[in-house]
Order: structure tokens, then sequence, then C-alpha cells
């Protein structure tokens, strides 16, 4: 069965954060459906940084088979596009997006996530909120540990290993920026209830003492 593409746009939080604990983590590898699943870390946004790498290994070794391709120095495409087919998820890490899609377009890879980060950077929101009433097309905004799900190209979901962390829809309305609250499903377990108390057994009867 061919599983749908998905794009799961991350608010910060992971394996950066939680290491092999991230809820998040966890939601993205299950929606392969795979108990090994493929995943491919693309550190370009922060400079392909060997320790970005090393905690990737650290939290995804064991319960998948990791990757990761640098594209500082990369080989030729054809060398590396093999590599993409062949991904259950590719992982995008966090830093200079700018950079991030320079670098990108470069090397012909060029398919991004279009993500927005609001309470991880002072400069975030207001300048997101600048770009679209400038004109960007509405779109999605999420907090440090919110995930955004799509599917192809239509909206499935947010999720969160925080909570209280949100995510929202950020779009024109009546010619004024306007952020609206977008449902966010925790991935926090709930505590399990407590059991009922079992009944005291009945306590033995000492048999009477005859006289």
């Amino acid at each position: 069965m061919t599983l749908p593409r998905r794009i799961v746009g991350l608010g910060g939080g992971g394996f950066s954060r939680f290491g092999r604990s991230s809820r998040l983590d966890d939601y993205v590898l299950s929606l392969t459906q795979k108990d090994h699943p493929r995943v491919l870390f693309l550190g370009t946004a922060g400079g392909d940084a060997d320790s970005h790498i090393v905690l990737f290994y650290e939290a995804f070794s064991g319960r998948a088979r990791p990757a990761h391709l640098k594209l500082f120095g990369a080989p030729s495409r054809m060398e590396w596009r093999p590599l993409i087919r062949d991904q259950d998820v590719i992982y995008v890490g966090g830093g200079n997006t700018a950079n991030m899609l320079a670098i990108w377009r470069v090397h012909g890879m060029d398919q991004a996530l279009r993500e927005a980060h609001y309470d991880g950077e002072e400069r975030r929101r207001p300048v997101y909120r600048q770009l679209v009433s400038e004109g960007l097309p509405a779109g999605y905004a999420v907090e440090d540990s919110v995930g955004i799900v799509f599917q192809d190209t239509g909206f499935v979901e947010a999720v969160t290993e925080v909570e209280g962390r949100r995510a929202y829809r950020v779009e024109i309305v009546d010619g004024q920026v306007s952020e609206t609250v977008v449902p966010t499903r925790s991935l926090v377990s709930p505590p399990a209830p407590a059991s009922p108390a079992a009944p005291a057994p009945p306590q033995a009867k000492s048999p009477p003492v005859p006289r």
C-alpha cells in the first residue's frame, strides 16, 4: 500500500531538545507505519553542523535506519538523488532558512518546507506577519514544540509535545493580518486513571474456645 505524502512542520523541539524522548519524533515515525523506517537528516540550515548530526543519530539509532546528507561540499546530485528517493522520512533541521533555500536551489533540491516559528525567536512573529501583509499567501505558524501536518496540499492536524503550545492560521481578513488559533492535539499521554482500591480481604474469625 502506498502511503500519502505528508509534510510535518516543526516549530522547534524534537530530538534537538528532547533527544530520544521527543513525542513529536515518535509521532513522525508512526506516520510511516514501519518498525524501522529510513530517516534522512538534512542539516543545511544549521551549516551541516556535526553536533546536530550526532544528536540525530543518538535519537534515531536502534528504532530507525538513520542517514544524513551534507550539501556543503556535496557530491553531484546524481549520486545523492537515489538516497533521497529511498527515504521514508526526510528530517529538515532548523537554522537559517534563507541560506538553506539558496543552497538547495544551487543543488537542485528546491522543494522545501515553508515553515514559520512564533515564540522561539523574537523577530519571527513580526517578520511573518509583515510578509503576509505584503502579499505572502496565507499560511500556518507554530510555536516551539508544535508540529503541523499536511497531506498532499491539505492541512491535517497540529500536534504538540508540550502542553499549552499553539498553532495558528495567519491570513488577511478585512485588510488586516489575522491570527486564528488552530486546535492542537497533545502527544503527551494523559496520566493513567487511578485503579480503585482493592477491597480488604475478610478477616478470619477465630473459632470459639470451648469451655
